[in-house]
């Protein structure tokens, strides 16, 4: 059985300090009065690097020995783990490869560049650069540090929902964008370790789903054939250890549709004047289209991530509601 823990998460807590920011985590008056509920919003679209993913590579990166540090590492992502990453190698002068699929969208390759790493596009999709970057590791030597797929990346993630309790301390259930699933395991083991009645409710785009699918048919889906969608962070698979905690943690998957999502990102502008990328809006899309609901409740949603394309952000708020 997979195993992450508290005290794992106290512990990447601990090697953060000083390193990330502990994001606000205010309450929506538009979006409680929408649902009847009183929604909290963590707001990791404004942590360094403009998501969460920071946390899981910090503390991952940090945790490596010396000799792992000085012989370099290789990655994969869609964008935001491949900033936290080379934010970390910045700070340790670690020589770096990372790998990226061709739907990485330009702010985020732009800014991945601005650091001192290898960039290597590699695939249509974020499964295909996966693969690479793990063939690589193989035959350079190199660790291979994962986007989601390893317990200190998770406990990295994981900080999210202690900050978010220490908060809110009476949540009745979370709200968590999910990709190949590190960010849910995470925050859900967390807060459950305080709280075990809390719902964790994961949230994912239609055109790619495979936690929803993998948690409804009762086996992992390590890769999946994404269909083209503004979540780009949310594609691709998940793995054998994301699967088996989320079928011990996870209470519901919810999924939203591409122009659910646009609406969302327009909402979170408007209302309260953040930018929010397609994979960071997709659990209040899921509340402002009324996918999920339990009236009364206190419920927290994760905003993972902000970077998003100007003119896509432009565009997305000129169209019509």
């Amino acid at each position: 059985m997979a195993a992450l823990t508290i005290e794992e998460i106290r512990n990447a807590r601990r090697n953060l300090q000083g390193i990330i920011r502990e994001t606000s985590f205010e309450r929506s008056g538009a979006l409680s009065d929408h649902t009847n509920m009183a929604v909290y919003l963590k707001a990791e679209c404004l942590q360094r690097t403009g998501s969460f993913k920071l946390r899981g590579a910090y503390h991952k990166i940090a945790s490596l020995g010396a000799r792992e540090k000085a012989g370099g590492i290789v990655t994969s992502s869609a964008g935001n783990h491949a900033q936290g990453v080379g934010l970390a190698v910045s700070r340790f002068k670690i020589p770096c490869r990372i790998y990226v699929p061709q739907t990485v969208p330009r702010i985020k390759l732009e800014a991945i560049q601005q650091y001192p790493v290898e960039v290597v596009i590699e695939g249509r999709l974020y499964d295909e650069a996966h693969a690479a970057a793990l063939a690589d590791a193989e035959e350079s030597g190199r660790v291979f540090i994962p986007a989601f797929d390893d317990p200190l990346i998770m406990a990295g993630h994981g900080t999210v929902g202690l900050e978010m309790l220490e908060a809110v301390s009476d949540l009745d259930a979370v709200i968590v964008p999910v990709g190949g699933g590190g960010l849910i395991a995470g925050v859900a083991t967390a807060v459950k370790a305080f709280h075990p009645a809390i719902q964790v409710i994961g949230c994912q785009s239609v055109a790619s789903c495979a936690m929803a699918r993998s948690l409804a048919e009762n086996r992992a889906h390590l890769t999946f054939p994404s269909e083209r969608t503004i979540a780009e962070g949310l594609e691709g698979g998940i793995s054998e250890i994301t699967f088996e905690l989320g079928r011990r943690l996870i209470n519901r998957m919810v999924l939203v549709s591409e122009d659910e999502i646009r609406s969302a990102i327009r909402f979170l502008r408007t209302h309260h004047q953040l930018v929010v990328e397609g994979s960071g809006a997709v659990g209040v899309a899921a509340l402002l289209h009324d996918h999920w609901s339990d009236p009364g409740r206190k419920v927290g949603v994760v905003l993972t991530g902000g970077n998003l394309d100007e003119q896509l952000l432009e565009q997305i708020t000129a169209d019509s509601p």
